[in-house]
């Protein structure tokens, strides 16, 4: 084998060697969407008003792009969690 498959053999080695002494749960690593100032009902949820934060509770960091520019369907305070049901959906919007 040459250099290269070598190192690359030797890493795949390493990784499974460390999944098996230290399995990390990806939810542990994981963002929640938190309010970081308060977020008046009819809002819209811009980044600035928004943080990431552990642990997980309501929306996941990866939910981002989805509310991003949405308006919220109730006041959220400062430091709560943001959980779908505080979000308008377009279907609610045009009613």
């Amino acid at each position: 084998l040459d250099e290269w498959e070598k190192i690359n053999q030797k890493i795949r080695y390493l990784e499974r060697e460390l999944k098996k002494s230290n399995p990390v749960d990806i939810f542990s690593i994981r963002r929640g969407i938190y309010a970081q100032q308060d977020i008046l009902k009819g809002e819209e949820i811009t980044i600035n008003k928004v943080k990431f934060v552990r642990p997980i509770k309501g929306l996941k960091d990866l939910d981002w792009l989805k509310i991003r520019n949405k308006k919220a369907k109730r006041d959220i305070r400062k430091g709560e969690p943001i959980f779908w049901n505080d979000i308008i959906v377009e279907d609610e919007e045009n009613k």
